[in-house]
């Protein structure tokens, strides 16, 4: 009897695990500017062709969506930089993830373009914080780092070689930014701990961003269903605790 029992409590336990994985994180955001931009030429082919596309900060206002935590709250206004190179940038609901799912259509960044992502803000920003008041050369050097992260092979990060490549920026953008993309190569991540709140937006039609919450923010909060499942879940271990001690 206690056999059966048990496995009524694993049922439970598992049924409240998966209760707490099925809602999906959201934003929904309009697209409002881009500010302190600049523009760039970039090449996929190793320099065979060069595109033009223009690199800085994305701003949005959140309208809704399911995501809790602070300082995206709906109606505020958030910053953001692109992962993807040849997605357009547009308003929509995004599927909010950690860094290394980020970029849809796969393949997504990966655990180690997240840490790398990671450290260069903590290069690139006095506070670590995407908020911190940062030049436009920052701004743009920042956006470049991130794609080429993206697109680059780890350990040959820099603006002027390998697959992925960039050219006619602003005055000293390139060059801050391989500043930082050096530091990163030379960077062992083995063990690393990523020290921002870094989430990925993903869209499967358009551009998909990196975004951050500020650190220390409210912790995710379950939607009432989940919490009455959760409570059903607790109240049901309780009567079998019962049933146990009485046998």
């Amino acid at each position: 009897m206690n056999r059966t029992l048990l496995r009524i409590a694993l049922a439970l336990v598992a049924c409240l695990a998966l209760t707490l994985t099925v809602s999906a994180d959201t934003i929904v955001a309009t697209y409002t500017n881009q500010s302190q931009a600049g523009g760039v030429d970039y090449s996929t082919d190793s320099g065979g062709d060069y595109d033009y596309t223009s690199a800085g900060f994305f701003t949005f206002n959140r309208t809704g969506g399911d995501f809790p935590l602070d300082p995206l709250a709906p109606g505020s206004s958030f910053l953001a930089f692109c992962i993807q190179l040849t997605q357009t940038v547009a308003s929509g609901t995004f599927d909010v993830v950690s860094l290394d799912l980020g970029r849809t259509p796969p393949p997504a960044l990966g655990a180690l373009a997240a840490q790398q992502i990671d450290k260069l803000f903590t290069l690139a920003f006095s506070g670590g914080l995407i908020t911190d008041p940062v030049s436009n050369t920052v701004a743009q050097a920042i956006q470049i780092a991130i794609w080429e992260i993206a697109y680059e092979t780890s350990g040959t990060l820099g603006t002027g070689g390998g697959t992925t490549r960039f050219q006619n920026a602003g005055l000293n953008v390139l060059t801050t930014a391989d500043g930082w993309l050096t530091t990163i190569n030379g960077t062992n991540f083995t063990g690393y701990l990523p020290s921002q709140s870094l989430w990925a937006m993903n869209n499967a039609q358009h551009q998909d961003f990196v975004i951050q919450t500020q650190p220390g923010g409210a912790e995710g909060v379950p939607e009432p269903g989940t919490l009455a499942l959760v409570g059903a879940a607790l109240l049901g271990l309780g009567a079998l605790r019962r049933k146990l001690a009485n046998a």
